[in-house]
């Protein structure tokens, strides 16, 4: 079974997933990655 099947047919898992991208994409946005600054030369 593909994990996107898994998904579709395991709603905890498929919300589990979803929360995790959710928490990830904050800690991203966060963390200064997502927009960084130019660089000083």
């Amino acid at each position: 079974m593909r994990f996107r099947d898994y998904l579709r047919t395991d709603p905890n898992a498929r919300e589990a997933y979803a929360r995790a991208k959710r928490d990830a994409a904050l800690l991203w946005a966060d963390d200064g990655l997502a927009t960084p600054t130019p660089r000083s030369r």
